[in-house]
């Protein structure tokens, strides 16, 4: 069984698409072309215009290698050879799967595709029907292998320490393993080109002459000694990726003689791939995209960071699809925009920084190791450090309140601060409390802090003399905390715990749930948590005192902290950048961009999202709704004349409800149902008048009788004054 996980782009596929204007209502199953979104506001940027991530599919097994033929994506993973409709490439489909066990990489020539697996198998499997694949015929090779390629009636492998082993496949039903050359390190990967095989050898570049396939000529080439795991070519350039030192580049004009020219700065272990004048690299925690304009030196134009560290890649226009190995997936990635997200200004931290917290002059930044910062951000443009305060030289979390602040400073505990000088804060009261403080909140006369070992409730009536009056002991290591009404919610390492704190002198535990427990935030009555393996979560405390788990979400990386701000969450997120995810429908929330950042901690304001990031301090631009004018504010950034517009789905698939924005120019009777792909009329979500601007509405998923529709393509109809729109959705359970 596969899962489709994450967010789907807003971009649209035109051979999906029409359009039909003042005319009579047509048949649901017309798709209808999506207009330009309205221009946002100056003051926010629409993060999905970047280079992102648009959808992540999950697999049985470790994913190592992608291969692209046509429309069809092939990928190889522990559990066999998976096969996937990318005619839209933000929803991927699986048509067909063939077994194969320990798959580790895969290479497609016309009617067959190669399989090598590290249990020396090796598959030929007949995909002339990719719904119905198989294997048409096997053999033995030696393993590990990493890499297949296809050529004519012989496919080649990189088999580790066995060097290049070739397989004769002129006959599907009966390959045979014909030749075996071994090289001098380790064979990674290879592309094949004009008679050669070119290999990443671990120490180097290593040409392989293939005229004579069954004895074939070993011709290295003058290299240095990196530790090379993938390869790519274009024109008379190689191209090999080292796992510390970067990209290696070697003129291979005359391929017998291939000479080293240069290294460019940006090492990983993932796979690599060309399309048209871009190189893309698998390095460190995600993708990154170069310019070839120029091959004999590459010029490094963005990164967007995947689920985990990439294996193998597969380009194919304005998508790269990177297989995941540690977490079971793939991604598809957006590559049609290779720009990154535009950083306003920033400013030079040292230590490990982790909260922020904000004044509309003022940024006040707990770092580890070298106390508390305050920077100026009355220009965002130009922030300015304007105090370092080192007697706070642990200090992991800090709340404002009016002219104090408050700080949970790991070893030595809690501390108040008279902030009405905010270039020179002054410390006015201090305790030491029993655990390692890292994450507090403030409600009232209490401070209520995460101290690792359970929840401490602080009295701060006389922020000189501030003195806990009750604490609980949670089973795990307590992070970071939020509190509404008479609970508290902390993010207890493994555990959502739900403690009472409705007499502060006695709080007791009512609730643990299981889940990644190191972020929390809260927004009305939806609380969300994020941990370790990143999984965004949102619960419904419709009873405060059991919250009951209402969403999920797959991210990349490590999430360390949640900033909410006007229907979005911002992760900060340790290996995956800042991350943006919409949670207007907390039970289907979506990715909608991301910025390639280390990230330790969030904080926004009414403007601005501020990263902290290993050293620095980055202000970026909150996000803008591409969804362009919503109901608050209906009007204004219509153009005139222009149509009515239907929005794609969130998410996209979905399961079982799903929000559909449009965009009306003008108000008037609107109607918006769900049909079938036949055409046939299955839900009437809307029939009546509305304002001009932006509108939402959720489907769950079911019918006009409120029968649960099964899997599978559906259709919104949006209709205006004869003018139709319809996009497609696809319900998966």
């Amino acid at each position: 069984m596969m899962r489709l996980h994450g967010y789907f782009s807003y971009a649209y596929s035109s051979r999906l698409t029409l359009r039909f204007t003042r005319r009579r209502a047509l048949p649901c199953l017309l798709l209808a072309l999506l207009l330009p979104a309205a221009a946002g506001a100056t003051d926010c940027i629409d993060y999905g215009n970047y280079l992102r991530r648009v959808a992540s599919v999950e697999l049985m097994g470790e994913a190592f290698d992608a291969a692209v033929s046509g429309e069809h994506l092939f990928v190889a993973d522990g559990a066999g050879l998976h096969i996937f409709d990318i005619t839209d490439p933000s929803l991927p489909v699986l048509v067909g799967e063939a077994p194969a066990l320990d798959a580790r990489s895969v290479a497609v020539q016309g009617e067959h595709a190669y399989v090598a697996c590290d249990n020396s198998a090796f598959h030929v499997v007949n995909v002339a029907d990719p719904s119905a694949p198989w294997i048409e015929g096997s053999c033995a090779i030696s393993d590990p292998v990493w890499a297949v390629e296809a050529l004519g009636n012989f496919a080649y492998v990189a088999a580790d320490t066995a060097g290049l082993q070739i397989v004769d496949v002129s006959d599907p039903a009966d390959p045979r393993l014909v030749d075996s050359i071994d090289t001098p390190g380790r064979a990674f990967d290879l592309v094949l080109r004009d008679g050669y095989a070119f290999l990443a050898d671990r120490s180097g570049l290593y040409v392989i002459d293939l005229t004579n396939p069954v004895s074939a000529a070993a011709l290295p080439g003058d290299r240095p000694d990196p530790y090379m795991t993938s390869i790519a070519l274009h024109g008379d350039y190689a191209y090999l990726l080292d796992g510390t030192f970067g990209i290696f580049v070697f003129d291979i004009s005359d391929p017998l003689s291939p000479e080293y020219v240069d290294n460019v700065w940006g090492g990983g272990s993932g796979g690599m791939a060309v399309a048209g004048e871009r190189l893309y690299t698998g390095a460190g925690p995600g993708l990154n995209v170069y310019d070839l304009s120029k091959p004999s030196l590459p010029a490094h134009l963005g990164g967007v960071n995947t689920s985990y560290v990439p294996r193998g890649l597969a380009a194919d226009g304005d998508h790269v699809y990177v297989a995941i190995a540690v977490r079971q997936l793939f991604d598809v990635i957006d590559v049609s925009n290779p720009a990154e997200p535009p950083v306003i200004g920033w400013t030079y931290l040292s230590g490990w920084s982790r909260h922020v917290a904000l004044t509309d002059t003022h940024a006040f930044v707990a770092c580890g190791f070298t106390g508390l910062y305050v920077v100026d951000i009355s220009k965002p443009a130009s922030p300015v450090v304007v105090n370092q305060n080192p007697i706070l030289d642990d200090a992991f979390d800090i709340v404002l309140d009016g002219h104090l602040a408050y700080v949970a400073s790991d070893d030595t505990g809690f501390h108040v601060l008279d902030i009405t000088n905010a270039a020179d804060p002054e410390v006015i009261g201090a305790l030491i409390t029993p655990g390692d403080a890292v994450g507090l909140t403030h409600v009232g006369d209490y401070v209520y802090v995460a101290d690792e070992r359970g929840l401490l409730v602080i009295d701060i009536t006389v922020p000189e003399d501030p003195w806990i009056v009750g604490e609980v002991e949670t089973p795990g290591l307590a992070f970071d905390v939020v509190v509404a009404g008479d609970h508290a919610y902390i993010a207890d390492e493994t555990l959502l715990t739900v403690v009472d704190v409705s007499d502060p002198y006695d709080p007791w535990i009512v609730a643990s749930e299981e889940t990644e427990g190191e972020a929390v935030a809260l927004e009305g009555e939806i609380l969300f948590t994020a941990g370790r393996w990143c999984e965004l979560r949102s619960w419904s405390l419709a009873d405060p005192g059991a919250p009951a788990l209402t969403g999920n979400l797959l991210l990349p990386g490590w999430c360390k902290e949640i900033a909410l701000r006007d229907g979005y969450a911002y992760l900060a997120n340790l290996s995956g950048g800042m991350q943006i995810v919409d949670i207007a429908q907390p039970e289907s929330m979506a990715i909608v961009g991301s910025a390639d950042l280390y990230a330790f901690g969030m904080g926004t304001s009414e403007d601005y999202a501020f990263v902290i990031e290993t050293g620095r301090l980055s202000i970026m631009h909150l996000h803008c709704d591409p969804t362009g004018v919503d109901e608050e504010s209906p009007g204004e950034e219509i153009p005139i004349g222009a149509g009515i517009v239907l929005h794609p789905n969130q998410p996209n698939p979905f399961n079982p409800n799903t929000t559909i924005r449009f965009t009306l120019p003008e108000a008037g009777k609107v109607r918006l149902s769900v049909c079938d792909v036949r055409g046939r009329a299955l839900r009437t979500l809307l029939d009546g008048e509305l304002e001009r601007g932006g509108h939402r509405i959720v489907w769950d998923g079911r019918d006009d009788a409120g029968h649960t529709l099964a899997s599978g393509l559906y259709l919104a109809r949006l209709e205006q004054e004869g003018e139709v729109l319809a996009r497609k959705m696809l319900l998966l359970k």
